[in-house]
């Protein structure tokens, strides 16, 4: 009889997890779910503003976007070369020891470019280099099947030391769970930031820059760029608006599921045509078709 019941008993404990988990954290705090083999508990990530930023508010950069406000966005961070007054690329924060980037800010780094490289949390001025806190980077990995002239596999992490200490400014995005189909995210409004050129080969702005653009079906953006999307990429654009030089790495982030304000990281700034060119999407590696190998690289 005792056998009998363990599946149900399974249950009520996974519905008790639940119930004492959430009386403690809000839903938009953390996400709970079960897999074959393990319930799995993920804390508070993917804090930001309620909404996207209007597409009406004045133009100022990404391109074509507005200054956010200071730490509204606290998993972006900068990349910069020691030394240097300016980011070279962006990244997010997926774990206190993991920051998740693009493959070619990169692969073409040396062992001691990598001893010289500083992340910078919760930053709003790169020229200031007002970061509340910095990491250096003990280690690199970048897709092994990363092709530098189809940006095919752009994707790297980045263990830092020591550990991040998470405050209101400085906390991880939320990451989709793994799938290769393509256009889950279609039409969704995202947001894009960055701290890269507010033109094509344009200057660089002080602070921290984001803008709205909407994510295009992959059909769409293969129309743009002659059948050489494939389904571990995803586009987005919206008139006069895109990431541009300097912005590569960072992510572009949706409120994946209705009613929650938590921000999901969709994709890594990849690659585009110029910047916001009309007919000419921003292409971004996508998360989840890079999950289960995003997952590998952050607990190795």
């Amino acid at each position: 009889m005792r056998m009998a019941q363990l599946p149900h008993l399974a249950v009520y404990s996974f519905a008790a997890i639940h119930l004492l988990l959430f009386s403690i954290c809000p839903v938009s705090s953390g996400h709970i779910y079960r897999t074959n083999d393990a319930v799995v508990v993920e804390g508070s990530c993917g804090v930001g503003p309620a909404s996207p930023p209007q597409r009406s508010l004045p133009v100022a950069a990404i391109v074509g976007g507005s200054e956010a406000i200071p730490n509204s966005w606290p998993f972006i961070v900068g990349l910069r070369i020691s030394g240097k007054s300016t980011v070279f690329c962006g990244g997010s924060i997926i774990s206190t020891t993991r920051i998740l980037t693009a493959a070619h800010c990169v692969d073409k780094m040396s062992a001691f470019d990598i001893s010289t490289m500083i992340v910078g949390l919760g930053m709003h001025n790169q020229t200031a280099n007002d970061a509340q806190q910095t990491r250096r980077v003990g280690r690199v990995v970048y897709h092994k099947d990363y092709n530098s002239k189809t940006r095919q596999n752009d994707v790297a992490v980045l263990t830092i030391d020591p550990p991040i200490n998470y405050s209101k400014d400085i906390s991880p995005v939320c990451l989709p769970p793994a799938s290769s189909t393509a256009d889950q995210f279609a039409d969704k409004d995202a947001v894009i930031m960055g701290w890269g050129d507010l033109e094509f080969r344009g200057s660089r702005p002080d602070v921290l820059q984001q803008a709205t653009a909407q994510i295009i079906p992959n059909a769409d953006c293969n129309a743009q760029y002659n059948g050489k999307i494939t389904n571990q990429q995803l586009c987005a654009s919206a008139p006069g608006k895109d990431t541009c030089q300097g912005d590569s790495g960072t992510p572009i982030v949706v409120q994946a599921k209705a009613g929650s304000t938590a921000w999901t990281q969709v994709g890594i700034t990849s690659f585009g045509n110029g910047c916001a060119k009309p007919n000419f999407a921003g292409v971004y590696a996508s998360v989840a078709f890079f999950r289960k190998w995003i997952d590998t690289y952050m607990t190795s």
